[in-house]
């Protein structure tokens, strides 16, 4: 994964764009489903399958008891 840093503009409206390589390095497609948090003063963005696979995985070792 690309650690590159770069500038965004905020619209006036208040949408962010976000560059097609990062869209990519963290595999989120141009529409497709993200959940944005906001973690320690920062905007976190996760594709929203990738959010959902890790809490199934949680949910699977909590039924396991292995938690």
């Amino acid at each position: 994964m690309s650690n590159e840093v770069i500038m965004v503009l905020v619209s006036e409206s208040g949408r962010i764009t976000l560059p097609a390589q990062h869209r990519r390095a963290i595999g989120l497609d141009a529409g497709g489903v993200a959940v944005a948090r906001v973690e320690h003063g920062e905007i976190r963005i996760r594709p929203v399958q990738a959010v959902l696979a890790e809490m199934q995985g949680k949910s699977r070792k909590a039924s396991a008891g292995t938690i």
